[in-house]
């Protein structure tokens, strides 16, 4: 009998095309939309500083996510309380690594412009070059 040998092949981009039934339509688009839901829902809370999600706050009074707390299974339960449609999106996709806080709402966070401004000289563009006009752009969400 041949030895069975694995190979690693590299990581690719695939354009993949589904054309579910309506049941299964209906259930991705349930899916999608409590995983928003759940999203919408954790960093509304963040913005409000809620102690059961976020880090103890530092010297300035800046709070951050802490993502084992939000990815924790009481947390999946304080959101279908607050949602049921959260319930549609099945408990992996929230709480595992490769999961909806734990790798995605992560990633974004840390590419925010918010987290990775920096102290900078108090003077500003205007006071240097009154006749100067500036403007602020951010990249766009996932």
């Amino acid at each position: 009998m041949r030895e069975m040998t694995k190979q690693k092949i590299p990581t690719y981009t695939m354009k993949l095309r589904l054309y579910p039934s309506p049941e299964q339509k209906t259930a991705i688009d349930n899916i999608l939309r409590a995983l928003h839901i759940a999203f919408n829902i954790t960093f509304h809370q963040v913005f409000l500083k809620n102690p059961v999600i976020c880090t103890a706050p530092k010297e300035n009074g800046a709070v951050w996510p802490d993502w084992k707390k939000i990815a924790a299974k009481e947390w999946r339960a304080f959101l279908i309380r607050e949602n049921p449609a959260v319930d549609y999106a099945p408990a992996a996709s929230l709480t595992t690594n490769n999961g909806l806080f734990l790798s995605d709402s992560r990633k974004a966070w840390e590419k925010s412009p918010l987290t990775q401004t920096k102290e900078k000289n108090s003077t500003s563009t205007a006071q240097q070059n009154p006749g100067a006009v500036s403007s602020y752009r951010s990249r766009p969400r996932i």
